[in-house]
């Protein structure tokens, strides 16, 4: 499974690092997002479908600056709220983009319905 992992700095700015072979790693992960790994949740709504992100899982306790992009995929993914948390990202949000020419193996497709459908649920619950 190869894709490209996007790397999106607090300032904003975009970096695009292609994996081949394999999805990214533990410690590629936390490289890039500075840290240990916690994965965003709902993902975030990225060049038009739905993606795993994920960020540093202290980044507020770490002081690290607030990432308004980042931030913002998230809020657009998640709807209008009410939040009981304040849906913000602090430090670098790393996206992991699959490969759309390589199809998903039915594990992969069970785990993305499963996903969807944990994220439609709290939707509702919170409409």
């Amino acid at each position: 499974m190869s894709g490209t992992l996007v790397i999106i700095a607090a300032d904003g700015t975009e970096i695009e690092r292609v994996i081949r072979t394999r999805e990214p790693s533990l410690s590629e992960l936390s490289a890039a997002v500075g840290g240990y790994i916690e994965l965003v949740p709902h993902g975030v709504n990225y060049r038009g479908r739905p993606r795993d992100a994920y960020v540093n899982e202290d980044g507020r306790g770490l002081a690290l600056p607030r990432n308004a992009k980042g931030s913002k995929l998230w809020v657009d993914t998640l709807g209008a709220g009410p939040f009981w948390y304040t849906p913000e990202v602090f430090g670098a949000l790393a996206i992991w983009i699959q490969d759309e020419a390589e199809p998903m193996t039915e594990g992969e497709a069970e785990e993305a319905d499963h996903a969807a459908s944990e994220r439609q649920r709290t939707q509702e619950k919170q409409s």
